[in-house]
């Protein structure tokens, strides 16, 4: 975070041989001219903004959304100087796609990474938030702590610095990735080098499964869930039983595991929180601007499928926390109409008064009234004047349906038609139903333009089928 002080920049340009002119002669014209220059130019970019995407985040497990337990008290603390949007939603219930969604501005139908998780690459042709950061001179860095989004996904274009270098494991799988006081050493190690004005991600993978909190995790009550126990299941789906690379030991009480989850979002909370407070000490951390949010959620037994994600667009998978804290944002503040992350591509481009390009979601923090579109490769959804509703995609919307599931060698399974009334907001009108109609008939002119420039497409050899079922990824 320590940017370089102007003695030391001064230093630099000497060492480059100076400002020609300024020990000769013409020394006060060029002074004049250069003050006359300085005030015509744009002001330089104010403060830093640091993006935070936790992994596999429900939004209604943590305290600040009502859950009844004590998990995420320091998030809790941190809403309350800045917005908490009640009803945010993610691009997809994917890694990859949602985040690719985030760095384009664009849905997962309109990017080359599409609503696959691990099958295509985001094309160098695409335009990404860092990449507009860093030509307009400004800092860009990155921590990931997911291998799917391994530079060989895309997202590091425009990155200065992208880490993804992993070296950890849970207990029962072959996978890397790291935990949270590892991704946190390595954001402190990096922002101690870099200069101001800076754009920060850091991606967290925990409380993704399999849910393995460590010792020192807050101890939380047991919720009651049905069924009381699960069979392992033979796949990786959770439909009606425990994912293989969930299980963890003789577990098999559907309470258990939850509260394992519970407990996964308490320790990353608290680590959070304990390097948010030395955030705020730095010298840039009062002109820091902070966005936290997720890229999706996770199954906990809604439509049949149990500690599992990416089947569907139900509100168990993509409705999302969303909390922004900086200079210029009221304290305090709840907003209950429905917003789509993805906006915070537009959010982070205004802040440092750059205009977004065409097309993109408006930023979350204006209360746009326009309708939240959500995709799955099997499903899509629209959040709209207090409404939710999901539905599955038509054969004709999308491949998927003739391809198989790689966790299940089957195909994918139709979930019906879902319309849910959000946080008590009016309940739509059946537009709603209109608004998917009209989206699906421009995310296939989307998708067919993606296919157009698609040049790579990620190895899918045995090897990696494996690696992604060990994620419990589903594509």
């Amino acid at each position: 975070m320590m940017a370089m002080a102007p003695g030391d920049r001064r230093r630099s340009r000497r060492a480059r041989g100076g400002l020609p002119g300024w020990a000769s002669p013409w020394r006060p014209l060029l002074l004049v001219l250069a003050l006359t220059l300085a005030a015509c130019a744009p002001p330089p970019p104010r403060g830093n903004v640091i993006l935070i995407t936790i992994d596999t985040l429900r939004a209604d497990h943590l305290s600040a959304y009502g859950y009844g337990l004590a998990t995420s008290p320091r998030l809790a603390a941190l809403a309350e100087q800045g917005l908490l949007f009640e009803n945010a939603f993610s691009a997809s219930s994917c890694t990859a796609p949602s985040h690719a969604s985030l760095f384009t501005g664009r849905l997962p139908s309109f990017h080359t990474v599409g609503a696959f998780n691990s099958k295509f690459v985001l094309e160098p042709e695409e335009v990404t938030l860092a990449e507009l950061l860093q030509d307009r001179g400004i800092a860009t860095a990155a921590v990931v702590s997911n291998p799917v989004l391994a530079r060989r996904l895309g997202l590091d274009q425009g990155f200065a610095s992208y880490d993804d270098q992993m070296s950890g494991r849970e207990r029962n799988r072959e996978v890397v990735e790291q935990g949270v006081d590892e991704a946190l050493a390595k954001a402190r190690a990096v922002l101690a080098e870099l200069d101001e004005p800076f754009f920060f991600w850091l991606h967290l993978q925990d409380p993704h499964g399999p849910y393995d909190p460590p010792p020192a995790a807050p101890e939380l009550a047991t919720r009651p869930i049905e069924p009381p126990e699960l069979p392992v299941g033979e796949d990786h789906s959770g439909f009606g039983a425990l994912p293989r690379y969930q299980v963890l030991g003789d577990e098999r009480r559907t309470s258990e595991y939850v509260r394992r989850y519970d407990r996964e979002i308490a320790y990353l909370d608290r680590r959070l929180g304990d390097w948010l407070d030395e955030l705020r000490g730095t010298p840039g951390g009062a002109r820091t601007r902070l966005m936290v949010t997720s890229d999706h959620g996770e199954a906990l037994g809604e439509d049949g499928f149990f500690f599992a994600h990416g089947h569907s667009v139900g509100l168990d998978q993509v409705q999302v926390p969303l909390i922004m804290v900086g200079e210029g944002l009221p304290a305090g503040r709840r907003i209950a109409e429905p917003v789509s992350n993805v906006g915070l591509f537009a959010s982070v481009l205004d802040f440092f008064d750059i205009a977004a390009p065409e097309g993109a979601p408006p930023p979350p923090e204006r209360q746009p009234e326009v309708p939240v579109f959500v995709e799955s490769l099997g499903q899509v959804g629209v959040a709209w004047q207090g409404s939710f509703l999901r539905r599955d995609r038509l054969p004709a919307d999308h491949s998927a349906w003739q391809e198989p599931n790689p966790t299940t060698g089957g195909f994918w399974k139709p979930l019906g038609r879902e319309s849910l009334s959000l946080g008590g907001l009016p309940v739509a009108a059946p537009s709603a139903d209109d608004l998917l109609t009209a989206f699906l008939r421009r995310a296939r002119a989307g998708m067919k333009d993606a296919a157009e420039r698609r040049h790579t497409e990620l190895p899918q050899d045995p090897e990696e089928i494996r690696r992604l079922r060990a994620l419990g990824y589903a594509n």
